[in-house]
């Protein structure tokens, strides 16, 4: 994105309330979009039509059960819908600004702490992880990266299990129980999605600028940000109870989704389950996406140097440039840039089908946030909007 573009993109942030805004205090936040919408030409969004009836279509035929899609250009929202329920059974209509839980959408924010301790010379990601995770010495483990943990290629895809994570009392805890496990890793630098990558990311994100997590996330990258609506805790007691959406999951036969859990439903874990434990809006995603859109500045401030805003869109080395790669912070959307100032499309998909994809280049940002895991919809928005963004002229 060319400073004019970003210096435009933060200015219409404001303009248009990103910074401000209340999620409750507008009209239309309780109006559920059509299904059959039109854009006529001339409409901001028109060029983006197809991808806007489609979402609307797999909404009519109820998968997902609720959905939101944000779309904006050039920092301006050219485009908010909303549509199905966010949680069915209550007949409770899904509304704007709806807070959802992100699931593996936390991995880019936790990515973006460890370029920010780099920035500040806490650590640098070709460092072992031992150097900070001493549990984890490399006579019994191997000399694992923390780049090697951003980008999925650690190995550690078969190492920890849902009873560890239920039996500590902290996530830490579960680091170290981890580490003392008699599995080991596979270290043939392939990619493999491991949730646990993530979770040692955030022990030692906590051991690195040594204050609790959660405060780390708050201080660091929601306050300066103006991301008020994204939570690390949740407990049937917070005020924000009632705007959570229920999660469901795809029934055993394929044919509709059952409730899995709901806003009464206390975590299955105590603590802060980073990789996949935020809670958020798709306005906020966007006050965060605002910072790798901008090159690292957010209202005059660089929050990441245009070395680690590099750094999170570089691939491992040897790896395919195939859409849908992981970088250090990111999946990719169009393999590795040939122009290093100018990062593909990237983005990222979560376990419950919400996706995130942008283009720095073109301006665009597309959020999509659903809670209707096992469904058809997050490749198939994925591939479709990732396409778009690939070939078309900006």
């Amino acid at each position: 994105m060319t400073n004019s573009r970003a210096l435009l993109f933060s200015t219409l942030l404001l303009l248009y309330g990103w910074s401000s805004c209340s999620p409750t205090d507008t009209e239309e936040a309780d109006i559920t979009t059509s299904f059959f919408i039109q854009l006529e030409e001339g409409h901001p969004a028109y060029e983006h039509r197809k991808i806007v009836q489609r979402v609307a279509g797999w909404a009519a035929e109820r998968d997902p059960v609720g959905s939101e899609l944000l779309i904006i250009k050039d920092g301006r929202p050219i485009f908010r819908g909303n549509w199905g329920e966010m949680d069915r059974e209550r007949i409770d209509p899904w509304r704007k600004n709806t807070i959802c839980r992100l699931r593996s959408l936390s991995n880019p924010i936790l990515a973006t702490a460890v370029l920010m301790l780099q920035k500040s010379g806490k650590l640098e990601l070709e460092d072992p992880i031992s150097k900070y995770l001493p549990e984890f010495a490399e006579n019994r483990w191997g000399r694992i990266t923390i780049a090697e943990l951003l980008s999925h290629t650690a190995g550690l895809s078969n190492i920890g299990s849902p009873k560890l994570l239920q039996e500590s009392e902290t996530l830490c805890a579960y680091v170290d129980a981890l580490a003392a496990t008699e599995t080991r890793p596979n270290r043939d630098r392939s990619q493999r999605f491991a949730e646990d990558d993530f979770n040692l990311i955030a022990c030692l994100i906590t051991r690195v600028s040594g204050m609790p997590l959660q405060q780390f996330l708050k201080k660091r990258i929601f306050q300066p940000l103006g991301m008020r609506d994204t939570y690390t805790t949740f407990n049937t007691d917070v005020p924000w109870r009632e705007r959570l959406a229920s999660t469901y999951s795809l029934s055993a036969t394929g044919l509709g989704f059952r409730r899995i859990n709901n806003n009464e439903t206390n975590p299955s874990v105590p603590y802060f389950h980073a990789s996949r434990g935020v809670f958020s809006t798709a306005l906020d995603y966007a006050r965060f996406i605002r910072l790798w859109m901008n090159g690292g500045m957010v209202d005059g401030k660089q929050l990441l140097s245009p070395k680690e805003i590099q750094l999170g869109h570089r691939i491992p080395n040897g790896m395919s440039s195939l859409p849908g790669v992981f970088s250090h912070a990111w999946e990719l959307f169009g393999g590795q840039p040939l122009e290093p100032r100018i990062p593909p499309p990237f983005g990222h998909i979560g376990a419950d089908e919400s996706v995130v994809l942008a283009s720095p280049e073109k301006g665009l940002v597309f959020i999509y946030l659903t809670q209707s895991r096992g469904g058809k919809t997050a490749a198939m928005f994925a591939e479709q909007v990732s396409e778009y963004l690939r070939t078309k002229t900006p």
